[in-house]
């Protein structure tokens, strides 16, 4: 297996610090597992079954145990904390040694958090909470109290957080054990995962292919089971694109919803954009237990932007009103910008066959508005300091550009420093793009009420994740699939459906490219090298209808 660690050249000052990173990473590992029993030489691209291959078989059962009954087995006390936290660190170590996933193990205060919560359901009978003894997997950003945390920043380096955020003491008063933090890319705003701190993280079904970012650590560690539950953050797919392409499921709620504290100051006060904090599991039960204990708490009296409004599963989201009786799906087969490849067309046609047989399931096509636009006015508003925030914090180690921060910031035409006027007018521009996207959405209604209101209109977008299986390393430029909803702030939920088949999926040599990104995506597949790769779509909901989009989810995905 090649270098995954691998980084350009660093000063010497500055490589000393690297080093002394990855020192404690490999002896958070060790603690757990010894290097010589990872197999790190002959071992296939595809990664995703070694762990079966080589650890106990009492590691995989606790490991592979689907996450209600795994908290049924918790409660009841048929398994101990302690034995489900060992076994998930010893599946971490082995997935960082295939994938280059973690940046560092808890092992210590992850056992004796277990041990605490064996003691606590001992004395008292009952579970702490409803997430009692299970690991969680945190992206190193997620600020935890007396921990370092550098953003994969190489200047960051040492920094340490003073508080917890907020949605980790959430789930921690929930009774949870944070076994792992996961890699993230530089600048974290690739969708791969690529640092000068922690090297490359590559794909478990490939490893010649991204595992997507940039939460592509929590992506890659839980697609191998290392974890079964985890925290991520979406900003224009950084969710969703490593759950697809890494075979998992993943949600980016709307913005309001869950609390935002203890981040990268990036996120503060740049509301063009919001970012969010959201699940990512093996199950798409664990986005719904995710969800529904953070949102259930009070959240808005500490964090004033968020919205006073907890998570509502008594609604009857399904039922239907207006005299329709159907369920409406809208299918956006391509967004007019870029063709999916052949792959993500089958599998999205695959779904939608499946559904036509429901007759309580209405299937039309959905017409993407305009999202060439919607891209542009996206990439100006992410974009709109040019860049300069980022740049002077790798400025300060002398931390030289990854190639797709170089393709971000030095080679997009979008990325330029915008005037105080100009960040109005694009802000201006979003919010027109919002309203006329409500409006389409709006004109797929069947009536209107007794109010005027429309009703009868398509509940959920099904849509690719993204226009291709997973791409090569650095050759990931397409983000629009994810970002447009991120521009809409409408909440989407990422599901697995099948893989590449070189057999079903051959190379249309025939179709002609619309655009440079199309011709790009287009020419980046290869059936050969893609076979086996995961395939993903998502579920798009309107506005802080999550409850709704997530509901959907769990009969269609």
């Amino acid at each position: 297996m090649r270098s995954l660690t691998s980084v350009p050249t660093l000063s010497p000052e500055w490589a000393t610090l690297v080093d002394g990173v990855r020192r404690k990473r490999d002896e958070s590992i060790a603690a757990v597992m010894s290097p010589e029993s990872i197999p790190l030489h002959e071992v296939p691209s595809n990664v995703s079954q070694v762990p079966r291959e080589v650890l106990p078989v009492q590691v995989c059962t606790v490991t592979e145990t689907p996450l209600p009954e795994l908290l049924q087995q918790l409660a009841s006390r048929e398994v101990t904390a302690v034995a489900v936290t060992e076994a998930f660190l010893r599946r971490a170590a082995l997935a960082q040694g295939l994938v280059n996933c973690v940046t560092e193990l808890l092992p210590t205060a992850a056992l004796k958090r277990a041990a605490f919560l064996d003691d606590y359901i001992a004395q008292h009978g009952k579970p702490l909470g409803p997430l009692h003894g299970l690991p969680i997997s945190v992206k190193e950003h997620m600020a935890m109290a007396d921990w370092e945390v550098n953003f994969s920043f190489v200047a960051q380096i040492g920094t340490k957080a003073t508080t917890d955020g907020e949605v980790l003491r959430i789930l921690w008063e929930a009774g949870c054990v944070f076994h792992a933090r996961t890699t993230q890319p530089q600048s974290l705003l690739h969708v791969e995962t690529s640092s000068n701190i922690y090297g490359v993280t590559v794909n478990p079904f490939n490893t010649n292919l991204t595992c997507g970012g940039s939460s592509g650590g929590e992506g890659a560690l839980i697609a191998l089971r290392g974890s079964c539950l985890g925290v991520g953050s979406d900003t224009g797919g950084s969710i969703r694109v490593p759950a697809g392409l890494c075979g998992i499921y993943g949600m980016k709620a709307s913005s309001g919803r869950v609390p935002m504290s203890g981040l990268l100051p990036l996120t503060m006060g740049r509301e063009q954009i919001p970012s969010v904090v959201g699940p990512m599991s093996a199950t798409l039960e664990g986005l719904e237990l995710w969800m529904k204990v953070v949102c259930s708490r009070k959240t808005w009296l500490k964090e004033p932007t968020l919205l006073p409004m907890a998570w509502r599963d008594e609604v009857d989201w399904l039922g239907k009103t207006g005299g329709s009786s159907k369920f409406k799906i809208g299918v956006m087969w391509n967004d007019g910008v870029v063709q999916p490849q052949p792959p993500v067309t089958r599998a999205l046609r695959q779904v939608v066959d499946r559904l036509r047989v429901h007759e309580e399931v209405e299937i039309v096509d959905w017409k993407p508005h305009d999202h060439s636009r919607g891209g542009e006015i996206f990439a100006r508003l992410l974009f709109a300091d040019g860049g300069k925030f980022m740049k002077q914090r790798l400025d300060q180690a002398g931390e030289p550009l990854r190639p797709l921060s170089q393709w971000a910031f030095n080679e997009n035409p979008h990325c330029r420093e915008t005037t105080l006027d100009e960040l109005w007018e694009w802000t201006g521009k979003r919010d027109t793009y919002r309203h006329k996207y409500a409006n389409a959405w709006n004109v797929t209604a069947t009536g209107v009420d007794a109010h005027g209101d429309p009703v009868g209109c398509v509940d959920v977008i099904l849509t690719p994740v993204a226009p291709g299986v997973a791409p090569p390393l650095d050759h990931s430029h397409n983000w629009l699939y994810t970002s447009i909803w991120n521009l809409l702030d409408y909440p989407a939920v990422s599901f697995p459906v099948t893989h590449a088949d070189a057999g079903l999926d051959p190379r249309n040599d025939l179709y002609t490219p619309q655009n440079k990104l199309d011709a790009e995506n287009h020419h980046l597949y290869d059936p050969q090298m893609h076979h086996g790769a995961p395939i993903a779509l998502q579920l798009v909901g309107r506005r802080w209808e999550d409850e709704k989009d997530l509901l959907a989810a769990s009969h269609i995905g």
